[in-house]
C-alpha cells in the first residue's frame, strides 16, 4: 500500500486519502498506515462500518493523524443485533458512534455518516436529515448514496465469491437482480432525495455539484452547506461561498478541500466579515442578528452530500461523474473508482 501511495503522490495533489476495504479497522497495521499517510501531508480518512471501533483505537488513530471517519450505516446492512431495524431506529447506533468518535478523538476527528438510500427508504431521508441537525455539534458531514441496481441480462455474466451468480442468488445480494426478477426501474435519483431533504429543511439549497459524463442533465455529486444549531438552521451557503472556499484552500495549501476539520466547522462566526461580499452569508447572518437567542450559541456548519452512482443509459453506456474526485491507483495510473467499460 505504501508503494501505491508513493505512485499516487506525483500524479495528483490530493487533500485526503481514503482508506477503505473490506473493513480497514481489522487491518493489523492500520495505525501505522494512517501515520504514514499523515506524514506525507494528506488527510487520512477511514471508511468503516464501525463494528471494530473502540475508544482506545480512536485515540491511537487520532494521535497518528487521522482526519476523519466515514461511517456507513443503513437498514439493508444486516448488522448483527440490528438486522431488521428501521433508519429511525438506527439513529441510536449513529449517535453511539458519533459520540464515541467525538469524545475519544478529543473533538479533532471529523465524523461523516453515509447512508445508502433504497426505493423503500427514500421516505426515511427526512428522519436521517433531522437526526444530523440534532447532532450538528459532533457530525460534520451527512452523505446519501443512492441505490443502483445491477440487472442480469443475456449480454453479461455476474460473478461473486469466485462463481457465477444465478437466479437462486437474487435474494442474497443487495444490488443484483437476476434476469426476469424485475423489469421495473427502481434506481433512486438525486432529485428524489432533494425533495425529501426539503421536507425536513424547507430552505435546503445545494451550492455545488458535479454532473454526469454522458448526460450533463444528471447530477452526480450534489453538495450543500448549512449553518445553525441543533435547534435551528439559519440557512445554506451559496455557490459563491463554495467557490471562494475552494479557491482560498488551493491558494494556501495547494489542494482543493475534501474534508473540513471540526475546528473550522464550529467557528462560523469568524465568517461574519465575508458577509460584506457574499449574499448567502448575508442572509445567514441577517437571520442570526434577528434571533437574539442565537447570539450566545456557537453556530456550526454541516455539509450534506448526495451521491448518484453510475447510471446505465438506454444505449448501454454508463453516465459517470464528470471529473470524479474518487480515484484508485492501479498499474501506475489513477482510475476513477466507478469506471467500467462502456459496453
Amino acid at each position: 500500500m505504501i508503494e501505491d501511495l508513493k505512485g499516487v503522490k506525483p500524479l495528483r495533489k490530493s487533500d485526503g486519502i481514503s482508506i477503505a476495504g473490506g473493513e480497514p479497522l481489522i487491518y493489523p497495521h492500520i495505525v501505522e498506515l494512517v501515520r504514514y499517510v499523515a506524514e506525507q501531508g494528506w488527510k487520512p480518512v477511514i471508511i468503516t462500518n464501525g463494528t471494530a471501533l473502540t475508544p482506545e483505537l480512536i485515540g491511537e488513530l487520532q494521535r497518528a493523524g487521522l482526519a476523519a471517519f466515514t461511517l456507513h450505516i443503513d437498514s439493508h446492512q444486516h448488522r448483527p443485533g440490528w438486522d431488521g431495524k428501521t433508519e429511525e431506529q438506527l439513529n441510536e447506533l449513529r449517535t453511539h458512534y458519533a459520540q464515541m468518535i467525538h469524545k475519544a478523538g478529543r473533538g479533532r476527528v471529523a465524523t461523516s455518516l453515509n447512508t445508502t438510500i433504497y426505493p423503500d427508504t427514500v421516505k426515511d431521508v427526512p428522519i436521517v436529515t433531522r437526526w444530523a441537525q440534532e447532532h450538528i455539534d459532533i457530525v460534520q458531514m451527512l452523505v446519501f448514496i443512492l441505490f443502483r441496481q445491477a440487472k442480469a441480462s443475456e449480454n453479461f455474466d455476474y460473478f461473486g465469491g469466485g462463481r457465477k451468480l444465478g437466479i437462486e442468488d437474487g435474494e442474497k445480494l443487495v444490488y443484483f437482480y437476476p434476469m426476469g426478477m424485475t423489469d421495473e426501474p427502481n434506481d433512486v435519483m438525486a432529485e428524489d432525495v432533494v425533495e425529501q431533504v426539503k421536507q425536513a429543511c424547507p430552505h435546503f439549497e445545494p451550492n455545488a455539484y458535479l454532473n454526469a459524463s454522458h448526460d450533463s442533465r444528471m447530477v452526480k455529486f450534489l453538495f450543500a452547506g448549512r449553518v445553525g444549531t441543533r435547534d435551528k438552521i439559519l440557512g445554506y451557503t451559496d455557490a459563491r461561498f463554495a467557490e471562494f472556499c475552494q479557491v482560498m484552500h488551493h491558494l494556501v495549501f495547494g489542494t482543493y478541500l475534501a474534508y473540513p476539520q471540526p475546528a473550522v466547522m464550529k467557528r462560523v462566526q469568524l465568517l461574519l466579515p465575508f458577509a460584506l461580499v457574499n449574499r448567502g452569508l448575508r442572509r445567514i447572518f441577517a437571520r442570526w442578528l434577528s434571533s437574539p437567542s442565537s447570539w450566545l450559541r456557537s453556530q456550526r456548519m454541516q455539509v450534506i452530500t448526495i451521491l448518484q452512482p453510475p447510471d446505465v443509459l438506454e444505449d448501454g453506456t454508463r453516465a459517470m461523474c464528470d471529473g470524479c474526485p474518487d480515484t484508485i491507483y492501479y498499474k501506475g495510473r489513477l482510475i476513477p473508482i466507478p469506471r467500467t467499460p462502456d459496453r
